[in-house]
């Protein structure tokens, strides 16, 4: 009988310990997400081009190491430039053959974009399309 009030007594202490330790801890501070729309249009992905309240969005997934991607990214960027009812939306697509050097400008675009914005994910991506080697030679 005694060992157990003695037990009933070391367990009501180590619960004592435990809830002033609990109390005692530092809480982690978290910060709320920006409510849906707060940030401009174009300021975060997916990044878009032309026309936002256009009819139609084409949504291209494109590796920045691909040499047809390479090629056909012009191309498709005129087209969307000259037709007012059509916007393009980037999704990053890198492939396997082309690591690291396709995830690597990926970063890169998105840093920039991070900094400036839609317009500036736009010009990074066509920089890097006019000075990529491709095929995963960056």
């Amino acid at each position: 009988r005694r060992l157990r009030s003695w037990r009933w007594g070391l367990a009501a202490v180590l619960l004592a310990l435990l809830l002033i330790w609990l109390a005692s801890s530092p809480r982690e501070v978290s910060i709320p997400p920006a409510a849906p729309g707060s940030a401009a249009p174009g300021a975060e992905p997916p990044w878009q081009t032309g026309n936002r309240e256009g009819r139609f969005v084409l949504t291209l997934y494109a590796d920045f190491e691909c040499p047809f991607c390479q090629a056909y990214y012009p191309v498709l960027r005129r087209w969307v430039t000259g037709n007012t009812d059509v916007a393009l939306q980037w999704q990053h697509l890198p492939l396997a053959a082309h690591q690291p050097a396709a995830s690597v400008a990926a970063s890169l675009a998105e840093c920039a974009a991070e900094v400036g914005g839609s317009e500036v994910f736009w010009r990074a991506t066509d920089w890097i399309y006019t000075h990529t080697r491709g095929n995963g030679l960056g």
